[in-house]
């Protein structure tokens, strides 16, 4: 895992400008066949587990913001119900994505986090255009591991949370807290049509 920043920030913020300027389409075909879309961010060069500087962060988290508000609208016409939801992970801001979900796949993905916590969206994203319309969760974000991936993990692994499961079949497996999970969805609005819409 390497820790050493990358060289050429300027070039690295220019390219990253670039790629953030042009809306994230929503595939509507693509969504009516699988019935899920999502657009994950791919933030090289960092790795997913790596957190850029804060600039290259929230000019990612308003591209997301900003297409979420979009997609509903598109959504919203063609759809009664549907998941939509920004999810921004920390510390491994990589992954964090932009994800709609209708028909069988919405249940799915309405209960895929399980209980939500009380901690507030990182202050770096909360000014943000956008942000304080949507409605923001955290959930714990987990990685089930074997006993001796978490052991090859070293220091890292012993400062998270974590906990011992079992497999259908009695093997031991570790569950660990790599971070949090936020989730901004659009409020629902009741009495209005398509107000379910999540």
């Amino acid at each position: 895992m390497s820790r050493k920043a990358p060289r050429g920030l300027r070039r690295h913020w220019r390219r990253h400008q670039q790629r953030a300027a042009p809306p994230l389409e929503l595939h509507l075909p693509a969504l009516a066949r699988c019935q899920r879309e999502y657009v994950k961010l791919g933030l090289a060069p960092w790795f997913t587990h790596q957190q850029p500087p804060r600039r290259f962060r929230q000019l990612w988290v308003s591209r997301l913001v900003t297409d979420l508000h979009r997609w509903h609208a598109q959504l919203a016409a063609q759809y009664p119900n549907f998941y939509l939801g920004v999810w921004l992970f920390e510390p491994r801001f990589g992954m964090s994505q932009l994800v709609a979900a209708v028909a069988d796949q919405q249940p799915y993905y309405d209960g895929l986090f399980g209980v939500a916590h009380e901690r507030a969206l990182p202050p770096e994203y909360r000014t943000l255009p956008g942000v304080q319309d949507l409605c923001w969760r955290a959930y714990a974000h987990v990685e089930a591991l074997w006993p001796e991936d978490v052991a090859t993990l070293g220091k890292r692994a012993v400062r998270k949370p974590q906990w011992r499961e079992e497999t259908a079949d009695g093997q031991p497996y570790v569950v660990v807290q790599m971070g949090w999970i936020w989730v901004g969805q659009v409020a629902p609005r009741v009495g209005v049509p398509g107000g379910a819409a999540k």
